[in-house]
Parts: structure tokens; C-alpha cells; sequence
């Protein structure tokens, strides 16, 4: 199947929120919850490897992100294929990440009174890697989660789908 690839990056998630308010905190927001987000499903790709599951070597997070930085300062949006290239690498893992979240969490938590009104997320993922020789995406993964996520931690809901994800990944283990 997947087989030829030596080595694929994880990019940074693309995160929105559906009702959060327009301006710089919404912005911090995504940006911090993108990077998160692209430690964990890093984070599940190596314990995936450390399984004894064959999978090509994911490029380190510093590396990405360095030889991404001015292309995300600039706001420039490259294509998977292109992406690759930058990076260097025989495939990309991406992820799109949506929440529904009608305040920020710093108002949240600022007034106790709205916390339980304002607890109820959802938030949908899809994850797939595109593989730059054959150009096209060779696997994908999407879930959503729905209701009360309040006391769930973001990693908690990408730790959860990167274990239910990982057992669909065209790398089996080594025979």
C-alpha cells in the first residue's frame, strides 16, 4: 500500500471556531490550539512507530515549523503538494479541526456564571496524509465529537481520535 515513502511531516492544524469573536484573542487562540494539535498527532504517530508499527519517519516539529514560519507570517496558503516540497518530505500529515464555541475560554472563565452555559462544544476533526510521488491523499480520518466536551481537554479529544485513527493508517506492522 503506502509503502515507499520515507519520511512525512505533520503540519500545523487549521482550526476554527464557528461563534468565537473576530479580533486578535480569536487568532491566538486558533494559532495555540494549531500547534497543540500538531504536537499530539505527532505525538500518536510516534507512539504508533514505538508499537513496532512500520511507518515512515515524521519529521521533527522544529524542522517544520521553522521552514513554515515565513510562510505562515505572510499569510500565503500552499497546496499539499506544494507544501511538500517546501518541507522536503514524501507526504504530509494535515488536520482541520472546527469548533463550535460561542465564547473564548478567558471569558469563561473570568465569569463562574456563564461557565456552565458555555460548556457545550462540539468539535468535529479530519486528519489525512497526502502523499507527494503519487499526488493524492492516501488516507484520511474524520470524527466528530458532540455535546459536553467542557471538561475535556483539547488533548484529550486528539489523543482519543489519534488512537482510533492510528489503527486505519496504511502502515501495518512489520512482518
Amino acid at each position: 500500500m503506502a509503502q515507499t515513502e520515507r519520511t512525512i511531516a505533520v503540519a500545523p492544524s487549521t482550526v476554527c471556531f464557528e461563534g468565537a469573536p473576530n479580533g486578535t484573542l480569536a487568532q491566538d487562540q486558533s494559532y495555540m490550539k494549531s500547534l497543540n494539535i500538531q504536537q499530539e498527532i505527532y505525538r500518536g504517530l510516534q507512539q504508533w512507530k514505538l508499537r513496532g508499527n512500520v511507518i515512515p519517519e515524521v519529521q521533527d516539529l522544529v524542522v517544520t515549523n521553522s521552514k513554515l514560519e515565513q510562510v505562515l507570517k505572510s499569510g500565503i496558503s500552499l497546496s499539499s503538494f506544494e507544501l511538500c516540497r517546501l518541507l522536503g518530505v514524501d507526504g504530509i500529515v494535515t488536520s482541520e479541526v472546527f469548533f463550535s464555541q460561542p465564547a473564548s475560554e478567558e471569558i469563561v472563565s473570568s465569569d463562574m456564571s456563564l461557565k456552565s452555559s458555555l460548556t457545550t462544544k462540539n468539535v468535529s476533526v479530519l486528519v489525512g496524509i497526502y502523499l507527494y510521488p503519487c499526488r493524492k491523499v492516501i488516507w484520511s480520518y474524520s470524527r466528530s465529537y458532540r455535546g459536553s466536551t467542557g471538561h475535556t481537554t483539547l488533548t484529550r479529544v486528539i489523543n482519543h481520535l489519534m488512537q482510533k485513527a492510528c489503527h486505519h493508517l496504511p502502515y501495518k506492522k512489520a512482518v
